[in-house]
């Protein structure tokens, strides 16, 4: 408001000439006439086009500016919740495999500790066994899967020419049992 006034103010001293009254008495010596005052024309700041012009392309500037930082934020934004998410499944697939290795460690210890058999295997159960000619009857035999004894029944085999089939056995070394697998031997090998 009070620049309104003063602008009002100037322009009014501008339209009058910029001259201020003077006394009507004057006297015949001009230079010694101290009553007359001249008022040099103030600078007119009157609020025009190229004002509201400027004023206009502040605000749209100050408006583009809070729309780039708003667009900034919410890409920030965006980059963080990416960023959350990707942290979230790196720490779901470490997990993921942290588990897996525990699975396999476990597994691994418990056939370090279930494939080694500290005891003796079962009696064996009575086979039938009929002859059959050119065929040998293998005996059936425990082994030893996931800490325990499983049978394995017995079957025939094709004899073979000056050959003999030794059957496997379980035997007993330090505090385990070992397995000797059986096969197939010249006929005048014993053991």
């Amino acid at each position: 408001m009070r620049t309104k006034l003063a602008n009002l103010f100037v322009a009014l001293s501008v339209l009058s000439g910029g001259v201020a009254a003077a006394d009507t008495r004057s006297s015949t010596d001009p230079a010694r006439d101290h009553r007359v005052i001249e008022v040099a024309p103030a600078p007119v700041q009157v609020a025009g086009r190229d004002d509201r012009r400027d004023d206009r392309n502040d605000r749209r500037d100050d408006r583009a500016d809070q729309r780039n930082d708003r667009r900034d934020d919410r890409a920030d934004q965006r980059d963080d919740r990416r960023d959350d998410r990707n942290d979230r499944r790196d720490d779901r697939a470490d997990h993921r495999n942290d588990r897996r290795d525990d699975r396999n460690d476990r597994r691994d210890d418990r056939a370090d500790r279930d494939d080694i058999p500290r005891t003796a295997p079962p009696a064996a159960p009575v086979e039938r066994v009929r002859a059959r000619r050119g065929y040998v009857f293998v005996a059936g035999n425990y082994q030893y899967q996931a800490g325990r004894w499983i049978w394995t029944p017995g079957h025939y085999e094709r004899k073979l020419a000056n050959q003999q089939y030794r059957t496997g056995s379980w035997n007993q070394q330090g505090d385990r049992f070992v397995w000797s697998a059986g096969g197939w031997v010249s006929a005048g090998h014993r053991r």
